[in-house]
């Protein structure tokens, strides 16, 4: 490789060449990882949270569409999809 000859058999050059890919990818795929988790994950621990508040306090489900809006730094709110400013 890169003018020196290898004598190595092809299979091993192409499970060296593998290799290298598997290695220098990781943290790509670590990254790629974690941003799944933390997005599936705090999705599925709203949904888990919201059934939890619901199974306790049954007429709080109405309030339920409006617990993801969040103040900006402006003082206006910032609304979800589908979610009307009251």
């Amino acid at each position: 490789m890169y003018g020196v000859d290898d004598q190595r058999p092809v299979f091993s050059r192409v499970m060296a060449l593998a290799g290298r890919i598997f290695i220098e990818t990781i943290p790509q795929w670590l990254a790629v990882g974690a941003m799944l988790g933390l997005i599936f994950g705090g999705c599925c621990s709203n949904v888990f949270a919201l059934e939890a508040i619901i199974q306790v306090e049954p007429a709080s489900g109405s309030s339920v569409p409006c617990l993801p809006r969040t103040e900006s730094g402006d003082g206006k709110a910032n609304e979800g999809p589908g979610q009307a400013h009251f």
